[in-house]
């Protein structure tokens, strides 16, 4: 069950990042916590459940600097989208060190003959056991990294969830409701499956380490193996239900927020759209219909919504918070003419 789920999570990482990678930079972290999350599935199903000795070495210990990337990428992810800031600072560079380790450690194991990695593959696949005695460098035992890559997940997701938490506290309003409240419940979800994940696999560890000779009939058995498993089916099937968690949480300044919204009330009244006034991103949305009504970008027949993202320096998810939440609109099937087109009455947007 890991396999297929972990396929159908890299999959779902190739259309994410072709889809929403313009209109939320954050889907790169996301892509960062998924991928190695995935191909460590894999290796999991290469090593218990398969015989391909082939498909193993091309995997098994070059992927090891992938998995501790994991981590910090979910903190990056769950950071700056309740930051509404993809950016990262020089100090984030130390969330780095772990991979940095690791790849040096093993960058000599890449440059071993394929034979050699297959004959190793093979040895993991005959007896599993061979992993805790195995040696890929000289510093610690390959069970070393066996153990720490569930035990730097687990901190991880705690230190996400207490985050998302101190963000709830503060209950900030320069935030829209209704986008705050969908994303922070994905984002609990997401840390929260990765916390059970990081546990599952923390409890299977003990077990394969402490139990002398165990046999793969005996581990794949395990409860615990089977919850890992449904764990990892949980991540893919949230995205494909809950596609809108992918644009991020649109943002105002909080120092300019009281005017902002006195100003953005008298504009919103004089067109007849008072219910965006409760919204805080409501100047947003009323310099946008301003921009189409003064500006008439439309008349150019090449006219598209990059269009007004780039000449009013708005990043894209805020035209598609204000587009889809605050106007009611679905940009793929009414264009922005469509929008003028109707009278003002016509759309009435309420949150």
């Amino acid at each position: 069950m890991i396999y297929y789920f972990s396929l159908l999570t890299l999959f779902l990482c190739v259309v994410i990042l072709s889809f929403n990678l313009r209109i939320n930079k954050s889907i790169l972290y996301l892509i960062g916590f998924l991928i190695p999350l995935g191909v460590y599935g894999i290796f999991h199903h290469l090593v218990f459940f398969n015989d391909s000795a082939f498909q193993l070495a091309l995997i098994n210990v070059q992927s090891v600097p992938l998995y501790f990337l994991a981590p910090p990428m979910l903190f990056f992810y769950v950071r700056s989208t309740l930051k509404d800031a993809p950016k990262l600072s020089t100090i984030d560079i130390l969330h780095f060190l772990p991979t940095i380790i690791s790849f040096g450690l093993v960058l000599p194991f890449m440059f071993k003959s394929f034979d050699y990695k297959l004959a190793l593959a093979q040895q993991f696949i005959d007896d599993p056991n061979a992993i805790k005695t195995a040696h890929i460098h000289s510093f610690y035992p390959n069970f070393g990294n066996v153990i720490a890559r569930p035990t730097q997940l687990f901190i991880y997701s705690l230190i996400c969830l207490f985050i998302i938490w101190k963000y709830n506290k503060k209950k900030s309003s320069s935030s829209p409701a209704a986008q705050k409240k969908v994303l922070v419940k994905w984002l609990i979800s997401i840390s929260v499956i990765a916390l059970l994940i990081s546990l599952s696999y923390m409890i299977m560890i003990y077990f394969f380490i402490t139990t002398d000779n165990i046999k793969k009939e005996v581990f794949n058995q395990l409860s615990v193996s089977l919850f890992s498993g449904f764990a990892y089916s949980i991540i893919p099937v949230i995205i494909m239900v809950f596609p809108d968690i992918l644009y991020g949480i649109p943002r105002v300044s909080k120092s300019n927020l009281i005017q902002k919204e006195t100003e953005a009330t008298a504009a919103i009244k004089e067109i007849e759209f008072d219910q965006i006034a409760k919204d805080p991103f409501c100047e947003t949305a009323v310099q946008i219909l301003n921009y189409i009504e003064q500006e008439k970008p439309y008349l150019n027949p090449k006219f598209n919504i990059d269009d007004v993202i780039n000449d009013l320096a708005i990043p894209k998810h805020h035209v598609y918070y204000c587009f889809k939440t605050l106007y009611k609109l679905n940009l793929q099937n009414l264009g922005l003419i469509t929008v003028l087109s109707m009278p003002r009455n016509y759309y009435s947007p309420s949150i």
